[in-house]
């Protein structure tokens, strides 16, 4: 799916680990709610496949937050963290509710999706009692199977800025004239801070499409 690129690949680091395919089988948008604005995916659901789920149904009011590789899965990013680039960017902080196969074989619904034929499993997050969604986030506890999540409403239009400034030197003044307009929520999303030289790795351009010899 997402191939794991901000971390190193999806290869396995270990001598005998199991990797387990989830892609290919369990692939299905089992829900999506346009008056909640909430999804219920499985593990292969790609945002470009989210994406055209909500278009195929006409729900103009819905957006989805993309990472940088659209073909990633929606599951996957929010379960390593991933971020995107709106006001719903902290992918794991939108979800709402997970479905997950434990070592034991055991199934464990977390939040309101614990109580049999709740209907608010992705509208609220949170059950009765401790809450343990963290614990397999980023963990080997168990395989997340099923995943809610809140859905942008369409803000009607969007504006994007980038600045420059050539000295690394700049960076630490940077940081603090970003810092409050951030912590007062001017700023709605994170801002993005990425040197020259990634970008152009990014690109997949050759170095001549840059630089004159």
């Amino acid at each position: 799916m997402g191939r794991n690129f901000g971390y190193g690949g999806a290869a396995p680091r270990v001598r005998g680990a199991v990797v387990i395919d989830l892609g290919k089988r369990m692939n299905k948008i089992l829900d999506i709610n346009p008056d909640d604005s909430t999804c219920l995916v499985e593990p292969g659901v790609s945002y470009y496949a989210l994406y055209e789920e909500v278009q195929r149904r006409g729900y103009k009011h819905l957006w989805i937050d993309v990472p940088d590789l659209g073909g990633g899965s929606v599951l996957g990013n929010a379960l390593d963290h991933g971020v995107g680039y709106t006001p719903y960017g902290d992918h794991w902080a939108m979800h709402s509710g997970l479905e997950v196969v434990t070592p034991t074989g055991e199934v464990v619904r977390t939040g309101m999706g614990a109580l049999p034929g709740n209907n608010t499993w992705q509208v609220f997050p949170y059950g009765f009692g401790p809450f343990i969604d963290g614990i397999f986030s980023q963990s080997n506890y168990g395989i997340v199977t099923k995943m809610g999540f809140g859905l942008m409403p369409n803000p009607g239009g969007h504006e994007s800025f980038l600045y420059t400034f050539e000295k690394e030197d700049d960076l630490e003044q940077l940081v603090e004239i970003v810092r409050p307009l951030r912590i007062a929520m001017i700023l709605e999303n994170a801002a993005n801070i990425r040197h020259a030289l990634q970008v152009l790795a990014l690109s997949g351009k050759p170095r001549s499409a840059f630089w004159r010899l």
